[in-house]
């Protein structure tokens, strides 16, 4: 039986960081980070097709993707999940949104963001916080809870 699980975070909350750690224990990795692809069904250059047949074959499976804080997206994809591999166990793992600034400060000296990539992930943060703050019940009620971290020299 496959194991997916769902990585939600702010950007800079360290949801690359929990997906490395997953696919160090064989997990195969569907981070958006790394792949630059995201894993929305409806977006282009998705890895979406690729993540459900990885399922459907019985691989554990790690996704980092902030559009699933949408509820109505999280229900889509578990539905087509099941209806595929019934015996999928779906875990939801969710990053503090309510530190944004520590995210903020994680983007800000990630060597590896650019100024571009800094400036749209500030944005990206503002506007989801806003999001979750007016609809708190936007994070899956099972999801497992986990703090953002500072990064090291700060």
């Amino acid at each position: 039986m496959p194991r997916v699980v769902f990585v939600l975070g702010l950007c800079g909350s360290g949801k690359s960081f929990r997906a490395k750690e997953l696919a160090d224990q064989g997990f195969r990795s569907f981070d958006e980070k790394i792949t630059g692809r995201p894993v929305h069904p409806d977006w282009p250059n998705t890895a979406y097709f690729e993540f459900v047949q990885a399922v459907v074959d019985g691989e554990n499976c790690v996704v980092t993707d902030i559009a699933f804080y949408s509820r109505d997206l999280r229900q889509r994809v578990i539905s087509e999940l099941k209806s595929k591999r019934s015996d999928a166990v779906i875990e939801w793992e969710c990053f503090d949104i309510v530190d944004r600034e520590t995210a903020n400060y994680n983007c800000e000296h990630d060597p590896e963001r650019t100024m571009d990539d800094i400036k749209r992930n500030l944005k990206q943060n503002q506007e989801t916080f806003q999001y979750l703050q007016n609809d708190r019940d936007a994070l899956p009620a099972d999801c497992k809870r986990l703090p953002t971290v500072r990064r090291a020299g700060g």
